[in-house]
């Protein structure tokens, strides 16, 4: 049910608030709505659903959120300004609608009656809309929905002038935008690339794995497995509980989880890993729902999963955009547990820089300033550091067992071999116990840290 109000109903919206499946939307337009969902809206169902009204003129603050939204949704509407009159707001309006037309193959539909931008490579499969006034914009969407393309509704920030005079809209202004709009669209052009690295990085990764060789029960059992055992009891009994495995790789937690009676998604950038993830679950014969998902914009349901768990996934991500992602889907209550290499340690840093060849040139490791972003989401925020000492084994590694960094990877290493280096982890593990008793401050040094993040209820 979606209830239309001219104005702010906090009665109205207090009673609403619990009420499942019912969306309040304030629309100056509320007689023509109610009869344009009937007659437009029959087909579609709306995945989400937020207008507000504004007296403002829409800024490129606004052009920028609506072009990052078509990243991931082919229509995206948003505010519904009421816009100043005269010949010169015109022309930069039309100016506006040219350059994001010429950057980004975006048409600017209706600026004023809501504001919409649409792919215009999507636009020839909608075909000419019969209707006109606010019954063609809902007619848009409910053509868009039965071909099944993604439609997003959301408001808007807008700038609001506090004079109607013509300079408001000179050169200089178009001249700013056509900049910032230029800006977005390297912006958009790096992020792409990025995104195709890494799927082409680790789709190369995953046609070199042999299920038979990927080790299950080592991956949290084995002595050197550290940080896994602690977020594995940081997270309690997961028996029954809904897991998303964020940044799943080859799925040998995604299996562990399920083998000890987790619901498990295990998603990744990665198709081929995906295809390892299916066939090590037909392998250790556990049910385990696998897809291929961007982390930035996860398509899955919001406060769904009790837990989500990633190991050295956040640093090849755009961490602001993920984070707010893991909160949506987490359930009021639920954790998410992240293992992440910190960018501080000298050696880990030289390894990184020999080590280029199995590893992607998009990694940032964290930053202990990702923690204020992180505490503005959820509240709880917690970090535990690992490895500070034991580290010495990478360059027992390097020097004594004269194992090529470029060839193999360390941290796979440090769980294959973990009997053989269980005397030395055992006696390093015990200076790192003392360091973090005596000199807690050398943690910034570490290795590893992981991250414990609790929605609020």
């Amino acid at each position: 049910m979606i209830v239309f109000v001219r104005s702010e109903d906090s009665k109205l919206e207090k009673i609403l608030e619990d009420v499942q499946n019912v969306r309040l939307i304030k629309h100056e337009a509320l007689n023509f709505y109610p009869s344009a969902l009937r007659i437009g809206l029959k087909r579609a169902k709306y995945e989400k659903v937020l207008m507000c009204c504004s007296d403002d003129i829409v800024t490129v603050d606004c052009i920028v959120q609506i072009i990052l939204g078509l990243e991931h949704y082919h229509l995206v509407c948003g505010v519904r300004p009421v816009l100043k009159q005269g010949l010169r707001v015109a022309i930069y309006r039309w100016c506006w609608h040219k350059l994001v037309r010429l950057l980004f193959n975006v048409g600017l539909k209706d600026i004023n009656c809501p504001y919409k931008a649409l792919l215009c490579s999507k636009a020839k499969e909608i075909g000419y809309l019969e209707s006109d006034g606010t019954l063609a914009h809902t007619e848009l969407i409910a053509r868009m929905k039965a071909k099944k393309m993604k439609v997003a509704e959301f408001p808007l920030e807008s700038f609001h002038l506090d004079s109607e005079e013509a300079e408001s809209y000179g050169l200089l202004v178009l001249i700013w935008t056509l900049y910032r709009l230029y800006k977005l669209k390297i912006q958009i052009f790096k992020a792409k690339k990025r995104l195709s690295n890494e799927s082409d990085f680790h789709d190369a990764w995953a046609s070199t794995i042999d299920v038979n060789h990927l080790l299950v029960r080592e991956n949290f059992e084995a002595v050197t497995a550290v940080e896994n055992r602690f977020a594995l009891k940081t997270m309690g009994d997961i028996k029954g509980r809904r897991i998303l495995d964020f940044g799943c790789g080859a799925g040998e937690t995604s299996i562990y989880f399920a083998l000890k009676g987790a619901k498990v998604t295990a998603v990744d950038i990665s198709q081929e890993m995906i295809h390892v993830v299916n066939q090590l679950a037909e392998k250790w014969k556990v049910e385990v729902d696998a897809k291929i998902i961007i982390g930035e914009d996860m398509d899955l349901p919001e406060n769904y999963y009790d837990y989500i768990f990633g190991n050295g996934v956040l640093h090849h991500l755009d961490r602001k955009k993920a984070y707010n992602e893991i909160h949506r889907v987490l359930k009021p209550g639920g954790r998410a547990v992240f293992i992440e290499p910190l960018c501080y340690n000298p050696i880990i840093s030289v390894y990184r820089l020999i080590a280029k060849t199995v590893r992607t040139k998009n990694e940032k490791p964290l930053k202990f300033r990702d923690l204020c972003y992180l505490r503005k989401l959820f509240v709880r925020v917690e970090h535990s550091e690992f490895w500070l000492a034991t580290q010495l084994i990478f360059i027992y590694f390097f020097l004594v067992k004269r194992i090529n960094p470029r060839k193999e990877r360390y941290w796979k290493k440090i769980i294959t071999e973990a009997d053989s280096l269980t005397p030395m982890y055992t006696k390093l593990l015990k200076i790192d116990n003392w360091l973090f008793k005596y000199m807690p401050f050398l943690k910034i040094f570490c290795w590893n840290t992981v991250l414990v993040l609790e929605k609020g209820v």
